[in-house]
């Protein structure tokens, strides 16, 4: 009794859990962390003021961790009707004049948290909100005035769409108001009326693995209060407000270009628990300024039949044109919506004119899926996009909306994942009525991009002539510097104002004119962080050993010395492409001004750590498949990312560490599950359990039921027996990412903790998928830095590999063959296919990642034995090295892996099973000698795997008694017909072409001397 009891409080003892406090990192990190931000910078329409509005960078842990309904794919705070974290927090607003330089400072409400500002379309004034515990306010702020106006009466919803939009000029503001009288929410039933039920009618509905969803009738009357809206028109000037229509669970809304309609998407019943409140039922209508439906556009259904990557049919995208009084223009799907039905055309584009009374006119149709529209400011031109996800390909075409007769006219054809051909993208403007266009003068528009290139990004300018399509390049930012342009503040394009910045320098405004190297500052904000501009960085390329071309940004520390190695953590986010090329290409700039936010992996540096930042980790190959290698090309990327940085110098290979985030994450523990790369790992707020995302995930199309084994190959928890490295855990718990569901943490830990590895969970209080609380992000650079330098920066070289650089053979099937590599990999033959993977060897544990093989097909059983003997490789635990003989125990066999040294022949001794006087002698340099059983022989072996030849055997001419000269004649006849051979422990098998009998041989050292002796001749 009283040693069970010891065992049980040990057992305790084992999963007990320390209380954990928030913690800090080093003070160097705090200056960093909380230095003042620049302020955000909002460009008026007139393009003549610029808004700045200074922001909190962190809000506390007890905001995050308020009152909060998590319902229909939204969260909202029930005490202010709106969302329940904001973005953006502004403390402060200052209106700047782009010329002269004029500020103005602007009166904000006592503790202002402000939203983002939205100009009036002719840029004398904004509207914004600002959040209070118990409201979100509606205030009106004008060019050239110190005054905030706030909107008497006007208390907004902002549970779902958006709360406030100009309406159709820049009088007006159409807003959705928390309806008058509403009562009190719901209260929660004392006991549940019932079940909750779910049913299907057997038609397929994939849906992604969405959270936040309603669960009980309970949400369902929660989301109906909440989400219930009074639209409104607000007259600016007067601060009157108009209601229009009745309340209504209102999604979204937009006023026509000549004010008089109101487009309005209303939610309808029945709700759906796995959908988000974005595919419910709804009702597309037309209203009139009373309320009154004018016309109803369209009534959606569930979107619960929508095929993965598909659409829903009839109607979508729904919007104003922004060029006509009032027509509407829409996309239809004519393939179903599925992308997998073969179609010559998948949509349609169609365009509806006030009065609503005729139908709708087709006005084109795209061979792809409709990308979507850009306006021109007149003469309908347009340009429509669709995109091949296939070949990842777009292709944008001109058009024009009221001439039935022009022909489309190709503008751009690339790969969308091509960064050195993107031409860039069209510069918009907001016209008087409130719509977007291009930014026109006369026949030409104007492109803006991040200009590629195998140097690193050089943003540009160009204009593109709309009649003719060729472009003329009106600016390219230098190779010193990184400058990009915000706008045009000239119709013709001879002014425009960039922002540009340096390594040494923070990004500014500046008025830039055509033809012209001079800069005009704007603004002049200071470096908050000086210690940063002493980080060293250089863009690296480098090759994968398949030939796909990568690279990554060396950061150093700001104290590094030249010929230091260091400690270094390996930082990506994997990405698919179609082909190498593309792959292969290089973006971001060296040039940018370095600064660090929140929960950044780029803190370590200031802790002494190099950081292989974005390191590419590209997945090449077909859409459809390209996952089925995506463990093998993501730890050959790891490797060579790793293998460069050790050849430049800077990195210590036995002090490396990687971490990620999201999908940074689930490649961080599938590293530690597949190679012996790293030290360690951090991994953020990941998924690691495919089968919890059974309908795709990331750019996998397949369902789990189509490619089972991708799926659980790719699932780092079902390899967590082989994450034997220290791997830190970090989760939001309230994550409402799509598919990284907090319990993908909680399990991963069990399962590494219940198989013996290395593993701490952290989960935070209230935090979604990204840290907002500055309790949180300073908690999570510290688990950071504290587990990397446990792990990595205070690491010793790992203990010499025991099998490094040997090659194996089955013992009794000399085509099962096994090499290991010095960096873990191990390949070979078996028995019909080549295979590779990984190995694992700790100590005497030994552990094998999946294997890769070529497809073959093998006669007779080689093909089950082949299969038998990977499986068995797959379930491997422990090794043995025995009398020159390697032992392979797999978990639930009791007949282990037996191998002999490949290639064992050279230097070895045999002698004939039976007859120790025929001998033979293997020497090192392919060279065979022995005797016959009278006369010495001797000449050239040859050894290719299990395949054995002789060349011409010469021997002496001696006489010999009896049949001893017929024995040793065939003896040497045998050997001539030699094909293969095979070892079984210490006995050779030498089996010849056309014979049916093989001659067997001993280990000459095992032959008795006496038997020996007896035999000479």
């Amino acid at each position: 009794m009283r040693g069970f009891l010891a065992m049980t409080i040990a057992g305790l003892a084992l999963t007990a859990q320390a209380e954990v406090t928030y913690q800090k990192p080093s003070q160097a990190i705090l200056d960093v962390m909380h230095a003042p931000a620049p302020p955000v910078t909002s460009l008026s329409p007139a393009r003549t003021h610029v808004l700045l509005m200074a922001r909190q960078l962190y809000p506390g842990i007890a905001e995050v961790s308020a009152p909060v309904l998590r319902i229909a794919g939204v969260r909202i705070n029930p005490a202010n009707n709106g969302p329940h974290t904001s973005m953006v927090t502004g403390t402060s607003l200052t209106i700047k004049a782009i010329e002269g330089g004029a500020e103005t400072k602007i009166t904000v409400p006592p503790g202002a948290r402000l939203g983002m500002p939205v100009w009036s379309p002719d840029g004398k004034q904004f509207a914004i909100l600002n959040t209070t515990p118990a409201t979100i306010d509606l205030y009106v702020g004008a060019v050239g005035s110190a005054v905030l106006r706030k909107i008497p009466g006007a208390v907004l919803s902002d549970a779902i769409g958006n709360p406030a939009v100009w309406l159709a000029g820049s009088k007006e503001l159409l807003v959705k108001l928390v309806p008058a009288g509403r009562g009190k929410a719901p209260s929660p039933p004392a006991a549940p009326a019932g079940p909750n039920v779910q049913e299907s009618s057997g038609q397929s509905g994939p849906v992604r693995t969405y959270q936040d969803m309603l669960k009980t009738p309970y949400d369902e009357a929660l989301f109906d209060y909440y989400a219930t809206a009074q639209m409104a028109a607000v007259d600016v000037a007067s601060g009157r407000i108009s209601p229009i229509g009745k309340p209504a669970l209102i999604a979204n809304m937009n006023a026509s270009p000549d004010g008089k309609h109101i487009l309005v998407t209303r939610v309808q019943r029945p709700y759906s628990y796995v959908h988000t409140y974005m595919s419910f039922p709804k009702e597309v209508e037309v209203w009139d300024r009373t309320g009154r439906t004018a016309f109803k556009v369209h009534s959606a259904p569930l979107e619960d039949k929508v095929p993965i990557e598909g659409v829903t049919t009839g109607p979508r995208n729904i919007a104003w044109r922004p060029t006509d009084g009032a027509s509407l223009v829409w996309w239809e799907a004519l393939d179903g919506g599925n992308p997998k039905t073969k179609a010559t055309h998948r949509d349609r584009l169609m365009l509806m004119r006030a009065p609503f009374t005729g139908k709708p006119v087709e006005v084109y149709k795209t061979q792809h899926r409709a990308m979507g529209i850009m306006y021109g400011e007149s003469g309908g031109l347009a340009i429509v996009a669709d995109y091949d996800r296939d070949r990842r390909w777009m292709q944008a075409f001109r058009i024009f909306l009221d001439d039935p007769s022009a022909q489309p006219k190709q503008v751009w054809s690339r790969n969308i994942q091509d960064r050195y051909k993107d031409p860039g993208q069209p510069l918009m403007k907001r016209l008087p009525t409130g719509g977007t266009v291009i930014q026109q003068s006369g026949d030409f528009a104007f492109l803006s991009g991040a200009g590629a290139t195998p140097q690193g990004d050089r943003p540009f300018l160009d204009r593109l002539n709309l009649t003719t399509l060729e472009t003329e390049r009106i600016f390219r930012a230098g190779d010193q510097g990184y400058e990009s342009v915000v706008g045009l503040l000239s119709d013709d394009g001879a002014r425009f104002l960039t922002t540009f910045e340096t390594p040494d320098t923070p990004p500014n405004l500046y008025i830039r004119t055509r033809g012209s190297d001079q800069r005009k500052a704007v603004t002049a904000f200071q470096d908050p962080t000086p210690i940063l501009r002493k980080i060293k960085r250089q863009l690296v390329t480098y090759k994968r050993e398949d030939g796909v071309q990568l690279s990554f940004t060396l950061f150093l520390p700001p104290d590094y010395q030249e010929g230091q190695k260091l400690p270094t953590i390996l930082w990506a986010y994997p990405l698919e492409y179609n082909d190498a090329d593309t792959a292969g290409q290089i973006g971001g700039s060296t040039q940018r001004f370095v600064s660090m936010r929140g929960s950044s992996h780029l803190f370590l540096l200031l802790q002494g750590y190099a950081i292989l930042n974005d390191a590419t980790i590209p997945i090449v190959g077909n859409p459809e498949t390209v996952n089925n290698t995506y463990v093998e090309q993501l730890v050959a990327s790891a490797k060579a990312a790793i293998d460069k940085a050790v050849e430049m110098g800077v990195t210590d290979r036995n002090r490396v560490g990687v971490s990620g985030h999201s999908y940074g994450a689930f490649m961080t523990a599938n590293l530690l599950a597949h190679s012996d790369l790293f030290r360690a790992g951090v991994a953020r707020s990941g998924a690691y359990n495919r089968t919890l995302t059974p309908f795709g995930f990331q750019s996998e199309r397949r369902t789990f039921w189509e490619a089972r084994d991708t799926y659980m190959k790719m699932s780092p928890f079902t390899y967590a027996n082989q994450i034997k490295e220290p791997i830190l855990l970090i989760h939001g718990e309230a994550d409402n990412n799509m598919g990284t569901f907090p319990i993908n943490s909680d399990r991963l830990y069990q399962a590494i903790r219940g198989n013996g590895g290395t593993v701490r969970l952290v989960m935070l209080p209230n935090e979604s998928h990204g840290y907002a609380a500055k309790e949180s992000v300073e908690h999570v650079v510290w688990e950071m830095s504290a587990w990397f330098d446990k792990y990595v920066k205070g690491a010793t070289a790992p203990a010499a590999n025991a099998l490094a650089g040997s090659s194996w053979q089955l013992q009794g099937n000399a085509r099962v063959t096994m090499q290991f590599a010095a960096d873990g990999r191990v390949a070979g033959s078996g028995g019909c296919n080549r295979y590779t993977g990984q190995a694992k060897i700790d100590g005497a544990n030994l552990s094998f990642g999946p294997m890769a093989s070529t497809q073959m097909a093998c006669p007779g059983e080689a093909m089950n034995q082949e299969r038998e003997f990977l499986a068995a490789l797959g379930k491997a635990e422990r090794f043995q090295l025995a009398d020159g003989a390697l032992v392979i125990f797999a978990q639930g066999s009791t007949q282990p892996l037996t191998f002999v040294k490949a290639g064992g022949l050279a230097g070895t001794s045999w002698a004939m099973a039976g007859n120790a006087g025929v001998t033979l002698q293997f020497d090192p340099n392919g060279k065979v000698s022995g005797r016959g059983g009278c006369n010495r022989y001797s000449g050239q072996a040859k050894i290719d795997g299990d395949k054995l030849s002789f060349g011409p055997l010469v021997s002496t001419r001696m006489a010999c008694p009896g049949d001893a000269m017929k024995q040793e004649q065939e003896f040497l006849a045998a050997l001539g017909k030699a094909a293969r051979f095979t070892l079984d422990g210490a006995g050779l098998t030498i089996h010849m072409a056309g014979a049916s009998q093989p001659i067997k041989f001993v280990r000459a050292n095992e032959v008795s001397a006496a038997f020996v002796g007896a035999a000479k001749p």
